[in-house]
Formats: structure tokens, C-alpha cells, sequence
């Protein structure tokens, strides 16, 4: 992978990060459960998504992550 865009992934996510990865760590439990929260009261359909075997909340995050980050377009 070249390009500032990876470098930036990268260097950011909870194994580079130790920092990111203890303050991720502490608020995760409390996060997730107020998303779920959000999701099954008001966008039913990500709640499905969500609650799928193969699929979390931190995947979701990283995919629109990447999307932000590459500047694509979601549709």
C-alpha cells in the first residue's frame, strides 16, 4: 500500500496506537451498547446489519473509515 492515505490507517489503529487502543478499550463497551440503543429504536435495518453474525459496529466504522479516507462515494 503506498500513499498518505494507508500511512494514515495505519499508523492510527489500535496496534500502532497504544494510546488510541486504551481509550478505544475503556469507552467500547459504552459506545457500542448506546449505537445499538440509537439503531434499533431508529434505523431498524442497521440493527440487522449490526447484530449479524459476520458483520460489528467496528467493521461498519472501518469501512466508512476507508471511504472517508479515499474520498469515494457512497451510494
Amino acid at each position: 500500500m503506498n500513499g498518505w492515505s494507508y500511512d494514515y490507517m495505519l499508523a492510527l489503529d489500535d496496534v500502532n496506537c497504544p494510546k488510541r487502543s486504551k481509550v478505544r478499550g475503556t469507552k467500547k463497551s459504552d459506545i457500542d451498547k448506546d449505537v445499538m440503543t440509537y439503531a434499533k429504536f431508529n434505523l431498524p435495518a442497521l440493527e440487522t446489519y449490526l447484530t449479524s453474525k459476520s458483520l460489528s459496529w467496528d467493521a461498519f466504522c472501518d469501512n466508512f473509515e476507508w471511504i472517508y479516507t479515499e474520498s469515494l462515494d457512497v451510494a
